[in-house]
């Protein structure tokens, strides 16, 4: 077979076989962004990478490669879905980086996150005095959840005593 027509072959068997490994590993390995699923999506593209391009390495060496990634990833996510023990140790946990308004300084220091790493996430929030945060939780995937404190927090229709107007769904 001609080289150009490998080069064909191969990149759309890559772009096969990494979509039937999304759909098989669902909506949360594009949306990841725990340890194994981000490693995951960086070693699965590079495998179809050099599927696609490196032709010194037989082609079934490189199936054999993401079929096996695919299993380990695979058995992954099904433990930390299923056996909650699993589950940290595969995902990570959340991290509280302000609790009841202190910021924790540890578990800053912890995970390497600066003290302008935070505030830039609070203005993120729009919250640019850190005095109004109550909790703050670094999420597994990244990015932060923050409670501000009663007196910081937006008035609802309830708290106004205000009946809101119906809505119809479409």
């Amino acid at each position: 077979m001609p080289v150009s027509l490998e080069i064909i072959f191969r990149t759309l068997t890559a772009f096969i076989m990494l979509w039937v490994f999304l759909h098989i590993l669902g909506k949360q390995t594009i949306f990841q962004k725990t340890y194994h699923l981000f490693i995951a999506t960086i070693t699965m593209g590079t495998i179809a990478g050099n599927l696609a391009f490196n032709i010194n390495i037989k082609f079934r060496y490189f199936i054999l490669s993401f079929v096996i990634m695919g299993a380990v990833i695979f058995t992954l996510n099904t433990l930390a879905v299923k056996k909650h023990r699993y589950k940290e140790w595969i995902a990570g946990k959340p991290i509280f980086l302000i609790q009841e308004g202190k910021i924790m300084e540890a578990s800053l220091k912890k995970i390497g996150y600066s003290l302008d790493m935070l505030t830039q996430a609070l203005r993120g929030k729009d919250i640019f005095n850190i005095e109004e945060v109550e909790c703050a939780i670094l999420e597994v995937n990244g990015s932060l959840s923050v409670l501000k404190k009663a007196e910081y927090q937006n008035v609802m229709r309830k708290d106004l005593n205000l009946v809101p107007p119906s809505s119809k769904v479409l």
